[in-house]
């Protein structure tokens, strides 16, 4: 599944709003709060792979639970990808077996009957060199023709010592190298069909977190991908609440400390930590530079709340030590 963060920026009529609530923490009558509000970091989730959407299963504003399936994506090209893997493992499979038990029998039996015809070649062979020799002693043949008949026989021992080896090659299996090799490509084919039956399991993309559904980008029908993704999802946990304290408190806060968060609408306080300070001081606008502006400087804080319930992007809070 694939999840990429969406910046989100805040419009100037919003900062603008709440620069009214920053200043009294500036002001000679410190408040006992800081002023801030809720952000989120949204995901998109889309797809490991591209395909036609099937079947949509939330809508806008839902919560969901994590693990909880979001959208169905055609799986007909993800069924015919597991099939072509498939066939390249049993090809794979069957070449190593071949490799495996050398020569079929077929091809032993051709190779043991040309063994038979030269060794009765060659014992006939023999036997008629034997009466040569004896004849050319009372020159009946020629001493060539002797010679001929030896050579013969010389020629068909050769051939009975190769057919010999063949039919010791034959029984073997393959080559130690080739056999290595063959094993590899049935590593290979089989890590291919588990890759195919993922991606024919990922049709399905479920929700990586709990959250709430914010947007639904694309519709039953249409195209996605892993650029292109269905929907945008808020998760539980990627709320946080942005703060702002002046330079003269700012040393105070340090990470993971724990502030009380309140509002209007949240009903009872709840608890939260520090999760970033900024590196930066910044000053409240419009501010000339200069060194009686000072006390306008600000610093920005992220906290973590504890309960997200009741919480939403864009809410103004409270924000207490």
């Amino acid at each position: 599944m694939n999840m990429r963060a969406e910046h989100r920026y805040w419009t100037p009529l919003v900062l603008l709003a709440l620069l009214p609530l920053l200043m009294p923490g500036c002001s000679q009558n410190e408040a006992d709060y800081f002023q801030g509000y809720v952000e989120g970091d949204y995901r998109l989730v889309a797809p490991e792979v591209s395909g036609r959407i099937d079947m949509l299963k939330v809508r806008e504003g839902q919560h969901v639970q994590e693990g909880e399936l979001l959208f169905v994506l055609e799986s007909e090209h993800a069924g015919l990808l597991v099939e072509q893997a498939r066939a390249r493992q049993q090809q794979a499979a069957a070449m190593l077996d071949d490799l495996s038990k050398g020569a079929r029998p077929p091809e032993l039996n051709a190779i043991r009957a040309s063994l038979k015809e030269s060794e009765a070649t060659l014992q006939q062979a023999e036997q008629d060199a034997a009466r040569l020799e004896q004849l050319v002693g009372k020159q009946y043949v020629s001493a060539q023709l002797v010679e001929q008949a030896q050579s013969k026989v010389v020629q068909l021992k050769a051939r009975v010592e190769r057919l010999h080896a063949e039919l010791n090659i034959a029984r073997l299996a393959g080559r130690e190298d080739r056999l290595r090799a063959a094993q590899a490509e049935l590593t290979a084919a089989q890590a291919a069909v588990a890759d195919a039956l993922r991606l024919q399991g990922d049709t399905g993309v479920k929700a990586p977190a709990a959250g709430i559904v914010e947007r639904v980008i694309r519709r039953v029908g249409e195209l996605s991908s892993p650029s292109a993704p269905v929907l945008r999802l808020l998760p539980d946990t990627a709320l946080k609440v942005i703060f702002f304290v002046p330079e003269s408190l700012a040393a105070s806060f340090a990470l993971d400390a724990p502030v009380k968060i309140s509002c209007d609408s949240c009903g009872a306080t709840r608890t939260g930590r520090v999760k970033r300070l900024a590196s930066r001081a910044e000053y409240t606008p419009p501010v000339l530079f200069n060194r009686d502006n000072r006390a306008k400087l600000m610093f920005r804080l992220e906290a973590s709340p504890d309960q997200v319930k009741g919480l939403f992007p864009g809410l103004p809070v409270e924000v207490r030590p």
